[in-house]
């Protein structure tokens, strides 16, 4: 897009005309050779304006310079500004992905943590489960014993019965059988002191 360049036309009678023109000069020395250029030149050169134009130059010249300046300066800035949110926007992406990390390894802690804890607990059910297993086969092989014994003792116990009874049987026989061995000695010797008695009583009839 061209822009429209405001020229100083100085009329003869020495007014001043401004006009604009589309007809910008590309080169310094064209832009010295300008028909506008001249005019504003010789009509500073005749009303004697060296330094009022030198001055109206300068100051141009320093607004210019200051215009880049200020360009310049808004430049940097934007690029500072643009630096600062690149690097705002790193570091809250940094933040951010750290605390992913930290959410992350807190939560594979945990999960750690948690098997741990199953673990631990899945086996002091199994030994829990295996003690109570040991405990229940020890009290069956206790109440196994304790009823062999008993039946040991109870067999025991009907074999001294018996044996008792085997014993007092042997007694009682024993006992019969002397009863009636006395019995039979006493009658023997009754009949033999009878029969003494019946002989002598013959003898002494005869006599």
């Amino acid at each position: 897009m061209e822009k429209s360049k405001a020229n100083v036309k100085v009329s003869t009678d020495g007014s001043i005309d401004f006009k604009s023109t589309e007809n910008i000069p590309t080169t310094a020395k064209k832009f010295r050779q300008s028909p506008e250029i001249e005019a504003f030149y010789r009509f500073v050169h005749e009303n004697d304006l060296r330094l009022e134009a030198l001055e109206v130059l300068e100051q141009i010249s320093d607004d210019r310079k200051a215009q880049k300046e200020a360009e310049k300066q808004a430049v940097k800035d934007a690029k500072k500004q643009a630096a600062a949110e690149a690097k705002a926007v790193a570091a809250a992406k940094k933040k951010e992905a750290q605390e992913k990390k930290n959410k992350e390894k807190a939560a594979a802690q945990e999960a750690k943590k948690k098997a741990a804890a199953a673990a631990k607990k899945k086996a002091s059910t199994k030994k829990a489960a295996t003690k109570k297993k040991v405990t229940k086969k020890a009290t069956t092989k206790k109440k196994t014993a304790t009823k062999k014994a008993t039946t040991k003792k109870k067999v025991t116990k009907k074999a001294a019965t018996k044996k008792k009874a085997t014993t007092k049987k042997a007694s009682t026989k024993k006992k019969v059988t002397k009863k009636a061995a006395t019995k039979k000695k006493a009658t023997k010797k009754k009949v033999t002191k009878k029969a003494a008695t019946k002989k002598k009583a013959t003898k002494k009839k005869r006599r």
